[in-house]
């Protein structure tokens, strides 16, 4: 990525990376800066937007085409707007310096990736995981688990979330993600401790450090992160899955499936010449049966568990998109 002459004489130090925006606009990032060059057209003057990394508070909003990062200090709030095909990039680049300047990595750790998932955001870098927890994606007091202090990585896969289990000095730090984000976080999660305990698989690495595991006597793990399926603000649904969620609800709603079928009653008497269930269990008939609309009742109610959370979870994002909206509308103002 060529630097312009200009963003060259802004600089004060060597940039640890950049992202070149569409047209001529190109974000740098220092240890302590990030600089932002940007040429409306060919005839006006090219301008350089500067931003310090010690922040108090960031906060990511998304649209279709543009992302909007508002930068709060101590005694001011500042934003810029990128397009989000480069958000992602923008975003790592910029927690690569607020990460320096917060105190909490090292200036020559690298960023491995960021990962929003609700009110949880991840950063995995090459010498350890730093989570936050809260609806901005950064603010105060960060937890951090050094790579040097981890014991055991394990995954928990479940139906619509995968649990982390990061053993950290032979405790359990539990974090649940999003089944459609897990993989991800698991290659890039598994590769940077591989590669910092000099290991080339999971297995080798748990057995090479010795994976810790739960006892009876063993005490509770201390963080477990209570997560719903929401996916990062920087992926949006498409509105047919909206609508298949909508659909699916109505169907099972419709289903009367609560009823109590008048044939399982066993205090009536059956229509089949006077003989009542209790006498077809003799047979080994109603066993059979029983168990089948068990079966039906787990399901449908393990299906109407899933939309229900699919649909909490739009609406969630739909009242995220308002208040950007709500937002949008009084900056244009």
């Amino acid at each position: 990525m060529e630097i312009p002459d200009l963003l060259r004489h802004r600089l004060e130090g060597e940039p640890r990376n950049g992202v070149a925006l569409d047209g001529n606009a190109v974000t740098v990032f220092t240890r302590d800066r990030t600089l932002i060059y940007r040429e409306e057209s060919l005839l006006s003057d090219a301008t350089v937007e500067v931003y310090d990394n010690d922040i108090e508070r960031l906060s990511v909003s998304q649209g279709r085409r543009k992302t909007t990062f508002e930068l709060e200090y101590i005694d001011d709030t500042r934003q810029f707007v990128v397009p989000s095909s480069h958000a992602e990039a923008m975003l790592e680049g910029l927690f690569g310096g607020i990460l320096v300047s917060a105190g909490v990595t090292e200036d020559s750790e690298e960023i491995r990736g960021v990962y929003l998932f609700s009110d949880l955001t991840l950063v995995v870098t090459d010498s350890r995981l730093v989570k936050h927890v809260g609806p901005a994606v950064w603010g105060s007091d960060p937890e951090t688990y050094p790579f040097s202090a981890v014991t055991g990585l394990e995954f928990e896969e479940g139906e619509v979330a995968t649990q982390v289990v990061l053993w950290v000095d032979d405790r359990a730090e539990r974090i649940k993600t999003p089944n459609e984000e897990a993989p991800l976080l698991r290659r890039t999660l598994t590769r940077a401790l591989c590669a910092f305990h000099g290991v080339d698989s999971l297995e080798q690495l748990n057995e090479s450090l010795g994976t810790g595991t739960d006892t009876d006597d063993d005490p509770a793990p201390h963080s477990s992160i209570a997560l719903e399926e929401e996916i990062s603000p920087l992926i949006e649904g498409t509105d047919e899955q909206e609508s298949t969620v909508t659909d699916t609800i109505d169907a099972v709603a419709d289903d009367n499936w609560l009823e109590p079928d008048n044939d399982t009653d066993q205090t009536e008497p059956a229509d089949d010449g006077g003989v009542s269930v209790d006498d077809r269990a003799d047979d080994g008939e109603t066993d059979g049966e029983l168990g089948e609309r068990i079966d039906t009742l787990e399901r449908r109610v393990s299906e109407l568990t899933r939309t229900v959370d699919q649909q909490n979870k739009l609406l969630e994002r739909q009242s995220r998109h308002l208040s950007a909206l709500a937002e949008q509308v009084d900056t244009d103002r």
